[in-house]
């Protein structure tokens, strides 16, 4: 019994001598709330109703490529720096923004992290203007500190950096979109069907079902259906000769021939085509897992029908097989948000292998 309470006392006296940094650096870190696309803009008002936060409102809220609503490519929230809570700590995506030259909250949580010599140096080298910072308050946490020795100078920071910050808040929101994509798992029988049938790797989400298969002209259409959302993508693999065109014209016309074909709904002679009335189609040269593709984004609408939403459409050329892949994502969900459906069908078509 005296060997007990000795004991006891010990752990009593040590738990009372442990710091709350100690008590701290053994708790485990909260989860990092927020989704992807949402971000916290910390600072004080005098920089972001100035030139700075105008600057960094631009950046942040330029519009997401083709939607039937414009939506801005991140949803900002801003908090001014000395009212920052302890729930708003622990959000997973944090921009500080802070002027050296002035005592403030942003100031000294700038100086915790690049320390005074940091601050110094950040007074005299401007191309020393950014620190970034991960699981800081929270897991799975990005907090990133833009400064400059005063507003001017932050202005300047922020339009060189503009680029650099938006990649990698994207790299962020990536881990987070591919997550929310997969949280069903896999549809194996489905992604087993496409490699066996068109001999292409595709990480299909387990939500997702056939809905039409043509094993002959090697088409095929597979979609994911909830109360209020229709995610839809089409699928097309044909031979690669001297006539094939990769262009705009015919990455269109592939998708109109599909959408003719397959897509059709309760309207009689009902069809889905590309518009291109209401908002122009964006095209760009780019890559699928290191092979040349041609994008396009737009918006489709149901002839005699009144339905719509937004598509991007991929031309992939393989040189080893000598194949050419369409594919394609389209979306209609009216009445809600569509840029977050539209990039989980980017990590779908990302996913493609050949």
């Amino acid at each position: 019994m005296r060997n007990q309470f000795i004991l006891y006392i010990s752990i009593l006296f040590l738990s009372l001598a442990c710091t709350q940094q100690q008590r701290d650096s053994i708790t485990p870190l909260p989860t990092a709330i927020g989704k992807a696309g949402q971000l916290l803009v910390v600072s004080e008002n005098a920089i972001w109703e100035g030139l700075p936060g105008e600057a960094m409102r631009d950046y942040l809220l330029q519009a997401f490529p083709v939607l039937p609503q414009p939506e801005p490519i991140f949803d900002v929230k801003y908090v001014e720096a000395m009212n920052l809570a302890r729930l708003q700590q622990e959000w997973r995506v944090i921009i500080f923004l802070a002027d050296l030259s002035q005592n403030t909250k942003s100031t000294k949580e700038v100086t915790k992290v690049i320390g005074k010599e940091g601050v110094e140096r950040a007074k005299i080298d401007f191309d020393y203007n950014t620190a970034v910072v991960e699981n800081m308050w929270a897991d799975g946490q990005i907090i990133i500190y833009l400064f400059a020795p005063n507003k001017a100078q932050l202005l300047e920071n922020i339009k060189k950096k503009e680029q650099s910050i938006i990649k990698k808040i994207k790299a962020a929101d990536d881990k987070k979109i591919r997550a929310n994509t997969y949280q069903s798992g896999i549809n194996r029988s489905l992604v087993n069907e496409i490699k066996d049938k068109f001999g292409i790797a595709m990480n299909v989400p387990g939500t997702y079902r056939s809905a039409v298969m043509d094993s002959v002209k090697k088409e095929m259409w597979i979609r994911r259906e909830t109360g209020t959302i229709s995610s839809n993508i089409l699928l097309r693999v044909s031979d690669y000769d001297k006539n094939t065109q990769l262009n705009e014209a015919s990455i269109i016309a592939i998708r109109d021939s599909l959408g003719k074909r397959m897509i059709t709904s309760a309207a009689k002679g009902s069809y889905m085509a590309s518009d291109q009335v209401n908002l122009p189609i964006q095209y760009q040269k780019t890559s699928i897992n290191g092979l040349y593709a041609l994008e396009a984004r737009g918006l489709w609408n149901m002839k005699n029908d009144f339905m719509g939403g937004p598509f991007l459409s991929y031309m992939i050329y393989n040189p080893n097989s000598q194949k050419v892949v369409f594919i394609d994502g389209f979306v209609h969900a009216p009445g809600e948000d569509k840029r977050s459906l539209i990039q989980q069908l980017e990590v779908i078509i990302q996913s493609l292998k050949f």
